[in-house]
């Protein structure tokens, strides 16, 4: 045995080399800069610590960094206290070793006590000196070399999640040619500079923003617009960061560069939501913090019943802390797969509250819609074909821009009916109507009003069916020709034809579905009956719509409302989830807290699993970071296992936890499961 003395000197001096070389051996690893975001350079286990810690200061990781860089020397010292099981002299190393990585430690935990008065962190800090001073050499290196090996690969494993997030929208290349004195240079692209001209070749990847200024091609923008094929871009149009230039040459001028581009924006927004504090690491610290007066009294009577030695090893039962290292891993990856899908998630605790939605509600325009208008059908008065009447209000259409005639030139085209060269002239009527001269003859197209004012009658057949259209939700215009009435074009919102599958999904998965709209009733019923909606909210005012998410909330639901982002700021943010379909050009001053890159409701679904396979591993990791090592709890108690047989059962939770979470992704989707659906009235 070796006596006190010398051990606390040893211990002393491994103490005092920390102090004096500032925080040890290591070095600060780089981010890589090939990504779309220069970063700092700093520790990955630091970045570790700031998502574990919730944006607590830089200064609380000094623990978790040094024994994330110390991995060599801890297992020197794991391998010293083995040595002095044969020979106690042997196992000097050990406790110098023990000295060094404790500091931190122990500053942590006298800090957080100091700043938030929570006694675990400051109990954590003194079991590795308690456990040297006891003798227990094996234990405490042991436990030093589980954290440090543990720290390494979590920190590995942030450092490459992180990454591979920060470039889910493409690389940015690391040297771009720009135009200088008529000559094309190569330069860094971190040193090209607003107003400078650059150029990109096909297959190259755009490194700026900026507009055309010479050449032409095509360019896959899907990344960030959700354009499903290449788009043609000439002189004057604008170019993004991250799109790639499929065919054709382009000088651009440079309007944005570095992590100004929006493609870097939308890349710091993910990131972003990897630092918020996460729910589960709030439970994690509240379970540790409610065990801890339990722990500590069992730990009493077992120190009592079979000395410190086992009071420590009961002791270090204690569950909570792997949770908040392991938390931030999952969000990650749920964040890289819901990217990988489209889905821009701002708020990683969004993910969280997912799981509890019961009842989603649709804005009705932009959304189950998508905005537009389209031909339903052509009525004919008698004396005239359908194809007429729409050929001759297309013509008359010909040079308006509003979108009823939109829709009647695209349903002209549509049917090969569109009179290009017809129309001599025309004059239109804000929000009533428009009268034209086509090929000589007079064309009129516009409201029933419109239509009386001009004094010509509808005939009483074709009112009764405009009458009955209107009731299904379809908006109809009269064209007349010459002075007779010649027959009707009812219009309606275009639905998105991936609707109806996306609210049947929803429904499978328990969810009650919700129609708020400021249409009329008639209109907003029937577009409810063909997405298969369930409740109606007709007649809205865009204020009232917070109030009606209030009202759900009140009656105990969890809302999920769905906007456009813009006219529905208040309902978004009144709503416990908040989602919109926009593109990543307005990503910035978006409202919500999660975002469809594409205009495509079959991607809710996807984050609905996204969220589940999420909540199923956390779920998975918490159980086991209780349950593993409390299952040692009866056996440290009664002294048929120590310190190490503890330790043990917090290492294989927190791989076993890992595991889980890295292998989340190739999982089959889990069921998402809600609370039963209750009926809302209809208003």
């Amino acid at each position: 045995m070796l006596t006190l003395t010398a051990v606390a000197t040893v211990f002393g001096l491994g103490a005092a080399a920390n102090l004096l070389l500032g925080g040890g051996p290591g070095r600060k690893t780089k981010w890589r800069r090939g990504g779309l975001v220069a970063r700092r350079d700093q520790p990955l286990a630091r970045e570790v610590r700031r998502a574990v810690a919730g944006g607590e200061s830089p200064d609380d990781d000094d623990a978790d960094s040094l024994l994330a860089r110390s991995l060599p020397l801890a297992g020197l010292g794991f391998a010293s206290a083995l040595a002095g099981l044969a020979s106690p002299v042997l196992a000097l190393p050990a406790v110098l070793v023990s000295g060094y990585l404790t500091v931190p430690f122990l500053r942590n935990g006298l800090r957080k006590y100091q700043r938030n008065r929570h006694l675990l962190d400051a109990a954590d800090s003194v079991i590795i000196p308690l456990l040297v001073l006891l003798q227990q050499f094996v234990a405490a290196a042991f436990i030093l070399f589980g954290i440090s090996l543990s720290r390494r690969v979590l920190a590995g494993t942030y450092d490459r999640s992180r990454q591979s997030l920060a470039d889910v929208f493409g690389h940015l290349p690391k040297r771009v040619w720009i135009v200088h004195d008529g000559s094309e240079i190569e330069v860094d692209y971190r040193d090209v500079a607003v107003g400078d001209v650059v150029v990109v070749n096909a297959g190259e990847a755009m490194p700026v923003d900026g507009s055309i200024v010479a050449g032409e091609g095509l360019v896959d923008q899907h990344r960030l617009t959700g354009e499903s094929v290449p788009v043609e871009k000439s002189v004057g149009d604008p170019m993004l960061a991250a799109t790639l230039v499929v065919s054709g040459r382009f000088h651009v001028r440079v309007e944005r560069s570095g992590s100004h581009t929006h493609a870097s924006e939308v890349a710091s927004l993910i990131l972003s939501a990897a630092d918020r504090r996460l729910q589960v690491q709030e439970r994690g610290e509240a379970i540790a913090e409610r065990s801890l007066p339990i722990i500590l009294a069992l730990a009493a009577t077992a120190g009592i019943m079979g000395g410190l030695v086992r009071a420590v090893a009961v002791y270090l039962v204690a569950p909570g802390y792997t949770m908040r290292v392991l938390a931030p891993v999952a969000l990650l990856r749920a964040l890289r797969r819901a990217a990988d899908d489209g889905i821009l998630i701002k708020d990683g605790r969004s993910l969280e509250l997912l799981r509890g939605v019961d009842t989603v509600v649709f804005d009705k325009t932009g959304t189950l819609t998508d905005g537009s208008l389209g031909v339903d059908r052509v009525l004919a008065a008698p004396g005239f074909e359908a194809s007429a009447v729409l050929a001759m209000a297309a013509a008359a259409e010909g040079r308006q821009s509003h979108p009823i005639a939109q829709a009647i030139r695209q349903a002209a085209q549509d049917a090969c009916v569109f009179m290009a060269e017809g129309l001599d002239t025309s004059d239109y009527t804000v929000g009533r109507g428009i009268r034209a001269l086509v090929a000589g003859e007079a064309v009129l197209v516009g409201s029933p009003a419109f239509i009386a004012e001009q004094g010509l009658t509808v005939p009483a057949d074709l009112d009764a069916q405009a009458t009955a259209l209107a009731e299904t939700g379809l908006t109809s215009v009269v064209v007349a020709i010459g002075d007779r009435v010649a027959g009707l074009i009812a219009l309606n919102q275009v639905v998105r034809p991936e609707a109806r599958a996306t609210v049947d999904a929803l429904h499978r998965r328990g969810l009650h579905t919700v129609i708020i709209s400021g249409d009329g009733q008639m209109a907003t019923a029937h577009l409810a009956r063909q997405c298969g909606v369930e409740t109606v909210y007709a007649r809205t005012l865009p204020g009232d719509k917070a109030a009606i998410v209030h009202a759900m909330q009140e009656a105990g639901r969890t809302v999920c409302f769905i906007g456009d982002g813009i006219n529905d700021a208040g309902a978004l943010k009144q709503a416990d989830v908040s989602l919109s379909i926009r593109g990543s050009s307005t990503i910035a001053v978006d409202t919500a807290q999660i975002v469809l890159l594409r205009p495509d409701l079959a991607l809710l679904p996807k984050l609905l699993d996204v969220s589940a396979r999420y909540e199923s591993a956390v779920s998975f990791a918490s159980h086991l970071a209780i349950w593993m090592p409390t299952a040692a709890l009866p056996f440290v108690f009664f002294g048929m296992g120590g310190v190490i047989l503890v330790v043990a059962g917090h290492d294989i939770a927190l791989w076993g936890g890992l595991s889980r979470i890295l292998k989340s992704n190739r999982r089959e989707p889990a069921r998402l499961t809600s609370a039963a659906r209750r009926p809302i009235d209809n208003r």
